[in-house]
């Protein structure tokens, strides 16, 4: 009995992370409006997965207060990651950065690209949470 708990312990195992890996290939959302994050969670993933260095994709959604969709399409190839902006459909600037950091301080935490160079050149805040 204690055999087929096992196995079945080690499915679970590989369908999560392959549910995991799925969700990074196909390019998670994140969702910021005005403040309220939606799938943060998805974010986090993929730091991890550059952390580790593994492919991944992921697309950030921002909205201005006259309703502008700022979309930021993020792709990691295992090397460096690859920024493609627009703002409602027209497309703004593309660059490629590093590395991207997780920052905490007292009040917030902040994702940043770091190293970045082509239309952007520098470090770019990607995301900022208040605690």
């Amino acid at each position: 009995m204690k055999k087929y708990k096992l196995i079945g312990i080690v499915l679970l195992c590989f369908f999560c992370t392959g549910c995991s890996e799925i969700q990074m290939n196909s390019g998670a959302r994140v969702v910021n409006k005005h403040g309220s994050i939606k799938n943060i969670e998805a974010l986090n993933t993929f730091v991890s997965h550059v952390e580790r260095q593994k492919n991944a994709k992921i697309n950030m959604i921002s909205y201005g207060i006259e309703g502008q969709k700022l979309l930021e399409k993020i792709i990691y190839n295992g090397d460096h990651l690859n920024v493609h902006r627009s703002v409602d459909n027209n497309f703004i600037e593309e660059y490629q950065c590093e590395d991207i950091i997780v920052e905490e301080s007292g009040l917030e935490k902040r994702y940043m690209l770091k190293q970045c160079t082509g239309d952007f050149n520098g470090e770019a805040v990607l995301l900022t949470l208040k605690k």
